[in-house]
């Protein structure tokens, strides 16, 4: 079993409930389901009754936002440090790439399909706040025109006009 969720109430009876599914999954699968690699997360529940739910189900609990292919479970607003996390990727993959080395065609190539790839996978299920979105815009403006840090490069055509798509005289940015 892998990349597998099962969801439901915080309670002891579906704890046994899911201990019955994994043991009906390993005796027809002939598959071990690793219980050290198996989190139970619960949201707004208390530390004694998780520990007592995952010791049912023979594997830890866990406090920290829980990840599923990328996406945060969660309950409420999504926090201002998980886009802070967003940031922090698309830095790293700037940091990587020597821009100066870079024609303008790669450049944009890479902005289209890796960087903006990264923040539309979470706008699918997330509205991506506006001073994020703008933090993104610039980090992508700037790697496109090799601006430094510090230093002023003039940019050869507007911003907006390049996020225009194709049909429009733009270069397909979204």
């Amino acid at each position: 079993m892998d990349d597998t969720i099962l969801m439901g109430k915080a309670n002891e009876k579906e704890a046994k409930k899911f201990k019955k599914i994994h043991k009906h999954y390993e005796e027809t699968s002939l598959q071990k389901v690793n219980f050290h690699k198996t989190n139970l997360f619960m949201l707004n529940s208390f530390e004694a009754k998780k520990r007592k739910l995952a010791r049912i189900l023979g594997c830890k609990s866990s406090n920290m936002l829980a990840v599923y292919l990328g996406m945060p479970f969660f309950e409420g607003r999504i926090k201002a440090s998980y886009w802070e996390n967003l940031l922090n990727k698309i830095q790293k993959k700037l940091v990587g790439w020597k821009s100066k080395s870079l024609s303008y065609a790669r450049r944009l190539n890479l902005i289209k399909h890796t960087l903006l790839s990264i923040s539309i996978y979470l706008a699918l299920v997330f509205k991506i706040p506006t001073s994020i979105a703008s933090k993104i815009d610039r980090m992508c403006r700037e790697f496109l025109w090799s601006k430094e840090e510090g230093k002023k490069k003039l940019a050869l055509v507007a911003w907006k006009v390049i996020c225009r798509d194709k049909k429009e005289g733009g270069l397909g940015i979204s």
